[in-house]
């Protein structure tokens, strides 16, 4: 952790005239008390009690038109590790690049969050300790009738030679658009359309499911309301309708 620190103070004041650089950190604390979380508990089972913590270091870098963010943490919970032993614990939360080539379309590249309207399909969730991450690029376009993003993704489980055999329990495809236009001043909407693929664990096929969402805002006086109607179809990680 050191190491990590030294580093990152270095490559913030190396070229302090040349670029604007911020090292920062969050350290998330949690207890737990848990009896009937995630299914109703047994007569015969006693509750659980546990402290998470979240430990995370954040370097922001911008130099005129290219912006980067590399976040490291480090989740756990207390007593869950041996003291007396060495264990590599640290995650790569965020590594991206962002490249701004004009001011209305932009490139951004590697590990980040991806967080979209009420959070209701696509989040960073925070609340867990080790909160959510993609691995992905995204093409950024601002224009006159609204902002849009294209988003994908393909995950691999190493460098294999032969073969794209994707054995872990996460989406192996990730593709989706994201559109934001104002139709009036009191009326916004956003508009979603994804394809997420998982591998079938049984014959390796690819189980594809899209979704298409909309979240619609309005604003009257001193009222605000929120439609949120949304469409799945395809095939489930199982494999099923």
């Amino acid at each position: 952790m050191k190491r990590i620190l030294t580093l990152a103070a270095f490559l913030l004041f190396t070229c302090p005239l040349l670029a604007q650089g911020s090292l920062s950190g969050d350290i998330f604390v949690r207890p737990e008390f848990r009896h009937g979380y995630s299914r109703q508990a047994r007569p015969d089972e006693k509750p659980a009690a546990f402290v998470n913590q979240r430990t995370r270091i954040i370097l922001d870098f911008k130099k005129e038109k290219i912006t980067t963010k590399v976040s490291i943490q480090d989740a756990r919970v207390w007593g869950q590790q041996m003291m007396r032993t060495q264990v590599p614990s640290l995650d790569l939360h965020e590594a991206w690049v962002n490249v701004a080539f004009t001011d209305s379309f932009a490139i951004k590249a590697g590990r980040q969050e991806l967080v979209y309207d009420n959070m209701r399909f696509l989040a960073h969730n925070d609340w867990l300790p080790w909160a959510n991450k993609h691995d992905a690029l995204m093409l950024r376009f601002l224009t006159k009738a609204g902002e849009l993003h294209l988003v994908s993704a393909f995950n691999q489980a190493g460098n294999p030679l032969f073969g794209t055999d994707y054995p872990l329990n996460h989406y192996k495809t990730l593709n989706f658009f994201w559109f934001k236009t104002q139709l009036s001043q009191n009326l916004g909407a956003t508009f979603l359309g994804m394809a997420d693929g998982y591998q079938d664990e049984f014959n390796g096929d690819l189980n594809l499911r899209a979704t298409w969402h909309t979240f619609i805002t309005a604003k009257f006086n001193k009222l605000s309301f929120g439609l949120n109607p949304a469409f799945q179809h395809g095939a489930n990680p199982a494999g099923q309708d």
